[in-house]
């Protein structure tokens, strides 16, 4: 089983995939962010260092998934798929970068391990900010609440696209009112959601 978690800055990505690999015994697949040596300046040009911001995911998450396979076997739970970065590229990137980026991107995803589930993580602006607020990254502090919501969207319409095309491995998990990192009666229910998804999946 293949598991991946997507949804917004700060929205529990992480912290859901610690939660299932202990609740479930998987192996886990975290993406590197703070290692990102562009993203302070990113956040302070987003148009001055989107590219090589961008590039750089990329190369790693490739880095990390094209081996994936050899591991799936004992079960895995990522805090990300690769498609993010097409995501990203999109709302940040502009006509030639975008287009190299999209070149690159099509060569290195091509027939990479594709997830059994894809669990999306959904929540409003304030939820985003006050999260981002408690996990204290010195280079997110600031950032903009339009650029927030504008990431929300693009989420928000790539899994409408998803679930529209009968995309059966899709959850999606409203976050505004559940706390499942603090609040053990949401983490329980929310694992037993999880649970059955896996079981249907599995039948």
């Amino acid at each position: 089983m293949y598991i991946c978690i997507e949804g917004g800055i700060g929205v529990g990505k992480t912290s859901l995939t610690n939660i299932l690999c202990e609740e479930f015994d998987l192996n886990k697949k975290l993406e590197i962010v703070e290692e990102n040596p562009y993203l302070k300046d990113f956040y302070e040009d987003m148009e001055g260092f989107a590219f090589q911001t961008e590039m750089f995911f990329l190369t790693h998450r490739y880095g990390q998934v094209k081996n994936l396979h050899k591991e799936i076997t004992s079960g895995i739970v990522s805090d990300y798929t690769i498609y993010k970065n097409k995501l990203f590229a999109n709302l940040n990137l502009q006509n030639g970068d975008l287009d190299k980026f999209n070149k690159v991107f099509e060569v290195l995803t091509e027939g990479l391990p594709q997830p059994d589930l894809l669990i999306f993580l959904k929540a409003d602006v304030e939820t985003l900010k006050k999260r981002i607020m408690m996990r204290d990254r010195k280079f997110e502090q600031d950032i903009d609440s339009q650029y927030l919501q504008d990431l929300i969207d693009t989420y928000q319409h790539y899994f409408n696209e998803l679930i529209n095309y009968s995309a059966s491995n899709v959850l999606v998990v409203e976050c505004d009112n559940i706390d499942f990192v603090f609040n053990d009666n949401d983490k329980q229910k929310l694992l037993s959601t999880i649970s059955q998804k896996i079981k249907e999946l599995n039948e």
